[in-house]
């Protein structure tokens, strides 16, 4: 009888539950499903936010195991592949944690399911009274999976859109800066090429000044698009010669040598010097060049000399020129071509490769002319003619060329010889660099007209040497005035001389094989090398100018003023807006779909922006600012400290008053820990800053060790915000210094000036008191009249119990102040011992702020002394005394 009873309740219990489940799923499955499903949604959500945090705190997989890829040493740009590694190590850890909350969920409902109970033996007890609920919370959580993998798929295809629109994004820009400079170089027609092998380079290798990596491939695209993370993990390569990538080493992939930072910044200029051996090549190189300096000093114009070594030649053949000694000739077959420079106030610049390789080349074997590849880029050909090589010549003036052969050094070499060996190696050149060798008789008639072509568009200066020599200057001079030559000192006489003189083959080879051919007469040294009088130059000049013509360069007369369509900033603004346009072109061309296109990819190209600098930690915007010193007055010193409790970037903007030899308005850094400079303005770091040429500006980034450091900035009387003696600079109210930096935290460190014995007059002598507590560090500033014959008008501090000197300013500690050569300045860190001493200034009978009797210094209000005093508590403590003014006996 229980058993029936039981089973009858049992059938009422179960009959209760199906009613029950019906009537669930009549009247609330559908809002229990939403809201499971809801949160489900709501755990992915979650999720996703945890792998995304995950991802941008570097502790995913892509992050973990990031490494430098070849074949460059460095890494890959985000955009061009961890972007993408990121994407799927996120969307795997959404997975996985979506399954870890989900097998959550499944193991509660399995302990409802059995009401927590362990014992086999009872959970079917259980399980009896809890099935109905246990089926639909798995149906409800099924449900809520499905929701949550249809939520993912959304999500994660999302999340590729993005990505991949942030991907091209970079690209495009990659493709836009490097469009941009190509533009801008072809526009002022720039290669690289390389002075030592002479070989055209389409990139040279650039060298990490970290670690010193090779990169030869320093350009934007995979590995970085404005900078590049070497593989030692220096972020200061700038991918491309618009962004600064000249700052770096470069050297040659072929002969590994380094190259000139202008080279592949300027427009090239190539010119080879051809002549048999004791033409007098190198001396007219040596002429041409000091007639060049000579009249540029005159006009305006700036040569330099990118190559210290070519400096260096050129200043000692410029002193055995005024000895009256000639040039050493070149001695060696392949010598580093001659670099010259030439910058005009308009802003354009050229870069001049003059080629002067020994005479003995063009009469050597073909393989050893065939190093010389610049014969298949050159622009002009100055071909030297020696008249006593000339044959007919050399018999006539026998006896008088042997009586003189010593000092004249006539050539041995035929000029016919030579020419025939040059127009043979342009031929081999051009020959071996063309496409076309696989249709041999087309190909080669087609060749040898392009060939013919090409060597005629090359200007060939044909210059009579040595013409002060054996009256050939006299026999040139009595000739027939015959028509010709184009007004630019080119001589007819001098091709009528070549005929006379049985060199009409040569003539008639000059004007065959070259549209443009002028004559030229010149004598480098002005005279035979027989005595110790100068030389001076006649006639070099003009044949150069005209070679140069066709490059719009200009070496002679008034330099080029004003606007410039061949300046750096011209080019690189037609870079800009060609590129723009066409960039724009690509992205509209496609209608209202190219348009959507475009707008998503300038958003990306925004997000790439900032993503590329929050990488590259404090770079172009890095970092807040701990140092604002601006708008900076006039006779000021401005300290800042700060300390990096880790190595960090910081990013630098300056700007200031600096010469070659003088800094006037400066800033530096110095490491508080050792009393070491570890960064300071001066004119080879800096640029210019628009307005009068001393306005400079610096603005790079600077990689710190941990420590304490101090940011100084000093202005003279002149030239500073609020008073310019020149032209302001672009932007006046940056004059000062600004630094930026996320990891520094500030320290305590102040200024106070204590001494000022300025505009200092005649025959007088300062001396002021000052009691030192503790140990002091002075920045001290001292203008005086000093040099090796004397101490004038000087600085010194003594120990004012014994009048024992503790420092002085002297020659030794000093440098120069401008104007006349004994105005020095003395600017540096004195520290002084707990004590009393005296400051003291002395003036001799002249030269001071009273009255100067030679150039007065830039900065002439400051003649005499000034101190501040530096440190956490700067001059505490410090007792000064009277300013005490005595007459000098001096």
């Amino acid at each position: 009888m229980g058993v029936i009873i039981g089973l009858i309740i049992a059938g009422v219990i179960i009959y209760l539950y199906v009613l029950a489940v019906i009537w669930f799923f009549n009247h609330l499955a559908l809002y229990v499903f939403g809201i499971a499903g809801l949160g489900f949604m709501g755990v992915l959500l979650y999720a996703y936010g945890q792998a995304v945090y995950e991802g941008f705190s570097r502790k995913l997989k892509a992050s973990l195991e990031e490494a430098p890829i070849p074949p460059e040493p460095a890494y890959k740009n985000y955009f061009f592949r961890k972007a993408y590694y990121d994407y799927a190590d996120i969307v795997k850890r959404v997975v996985q944690l979506s399954f870890a909350h989900g097998k959550t969920m499944a193991t509660w409902n399995l302990m409802l399911l059995y009401l927590g109970m362990d014992d086999d033996d009872v959970k079917w007890v259980a399980w009896i009274v809890t099935w109905p609920v246990f089926l639909t919370l798995s149906a409800v959580i099924l449900a809520g999976f499905a929701a949550q993998a249809v939520l993912l798929v959304v999500f994660s295809l999302f999340h590729l859109l993005i990505v991949v629109s942030f991907c091209t994004g970079a690209y495009l820009v990659a493709l836009y800066l490097r469009l941009v400079e190509w533009i801008s170089m072809m526009w002022r027609r720039i290669f690289f090429a390389c002075p030592h092998c002479y070989e055209s380079l389409s990139l040279p290798v650039y060298v990490c000044p970290n670690c010193g990596a090779q990169h030869k491939k320093l350009v934007p695209g995979p590995y970085g698009i404005i900078r590049r993370r070497c593989q030692c993990g220096y972020h200061g390569l700038r991918t491309s010669g618009l962004l600064g990538r000249r700052a770096l080493q470069a050297h040659c992939p072929k002969c590994s040598r380094p190259l000139s930072a202008v080279i592949g910044q300027e427009t090239n200029v190539h010119l080879p010097i051809v002549g048999g051996p004791a033409t007098g090549k190198t001396s007219f190189l040596v002429a041409s060049v000091i007639e060049m300096m000579d009249d540029s000093r005159r006009n305006g114009r700036t040569l330099d000399f990118p190559n210290p070594s070519d400096a260096g030649l050129f200043k000692l053949s410029r002193e055995q020129f005024e000895r009256g000694h000639p040039p050493l000739k070149t001695a060696e077959l392949s010598p580093s071509s001659f670099l010259l420079e030439v910058k005009e106030p308009s802003g354009s610049k050229h870069l001049i490769f003059i080629y002067d390789a020994a005479g003995e080349l063009y009469g050597q074997e073909v393989n050893d002319r065939r190093r010389h590849n610049y014969f298949s880029y050159i622009d002009g050909i100055l071909f030297l003619v020696d008249p006593f090589s000339v044959q007919q010549v050399s018999v006539d003036y026998q006896d008088r060329i042997t009586s003189v052969a010593t000092q004249l050094k006539p050539s041995a070499e035929a000029p016919q010889n030579v020419y025939d060996r040059m127009i043979t190696t342009f031929r081999d050149f051009w020959g071996s660099q063309s496409k076309m060798g696989n249709i041999p008789l087309l190909s080669a008639a087609l060749k040898n007209w392009m060939n013919r072509r090409r060597l005629r568009r090359i200007p060939l200066a044909v210059l009579l040497t040595k013409v002060d020599a054996l009256g050939v200057k006299q026999e040139l001079a009595a000739l027939p005035q015959v028509p010709g030559g184009n007004g630019q000192g080119s001589s007819p006489a001098v091709r009528q001389w070549l005929l006379d003189h049985g060199e009409g083959n040569l003539v008639r080879c000059f004007e065959k094989d070259f549209q443009q051919v002028q004559y030229y007469a010149c004598s480098a040294l002005g005279h035979l090398p027989d005595s110790a009088t100068p030389f001076r130059p006649e006639g070099v000049l003009p044949p150069l100018k005209w070679a140069l013509k066709n490059r719009d360069v200009r070496i002679t007369g008034e330099a080029e003023r004003g606007f410039s369509f061949k300046s750096q900033n011209f080019a690189n603004g037609l870079g800009v807006a060609v590129a723009s346009l066409l960039f724009s072109a690509l992205l509209l061309g496609a209608g209202s779909a190219g348009k959507s296109l475009f707008l998503s990819q300038a958003d990306g190209s925004a997000g790439i922006l900032t993503g590329a600098m929050a990488r590259l930690g404090q770079s172009l915007n890095g970092g807040g600012k701990i140092v604002d010193f601006h708008q900076v007055g006039g006779n000021q010193l401005r300290v800042q400290a700060f300390r990096l409790p880790r190595q960090a970037k910081i990013r630098l903007k300056a700007q200031g008053e600096l010469f070659q030899a003088l800094n006037l308005d400066y800033a530096w850094i110095e490491n508080l820990n050792h009393h070491r400079w570890v960064w300071g303005m001066n004119w080879n770091n800096t640029k210019p800053a628009g307005g009068a040429d001393k306005n400079r500006k610096y603005e790079e980034s600077l990689t710190l060790p941990p420590g304490d450091y101090a940011v100084y900035f000093r202005s003279n009387h002149y030239h500073h915000f609020g008073n310019w003696n020149s032209s302001p600079p672009k932007k006046p109210a940056e004059w000062g210094i600004q630094v930026r930096c996320d990891e520094a935290q500030p320290l305590n460190y102040s200024v106070r000036k204590v001494v000022d014995m300025t505009q200092v007059h005649n025959k007088k002598i300062l001396k002021q008191s000052l009691k030192v507590p503790v140990r002091t560090r002075f920045w001290v500033y001292s203008l005086g009249e000093y040099d090796s014959r004397g101490m004038f008008d000087h600085a010194w501090i003594e120990d004012a119990l014994t009048y024992q000197m503790v420092w002085e300013s002297n020659p030794g500690n000093s440098s120069y102040a401008g104007g006349a050569q004994k105005n020095q300045v003395f600017q540096d860190y004195v520290t002084l011992n707990p004590g009393t001493y005296n400051v003291c200034y002395r003036t001799d009978v002249s030269h001071s702020w009273e009255g100067w009797n030679a150039n007065a210094p830039v900065d002439a209000p400051g003649w005499g002394i000034q101190m501040w005093a530096l440190g956490a508590n700067a001059g505490a403590g410090l007792q000064l005394g009277s300013v005490i003014q005595t007459a000098s006996v001096k």
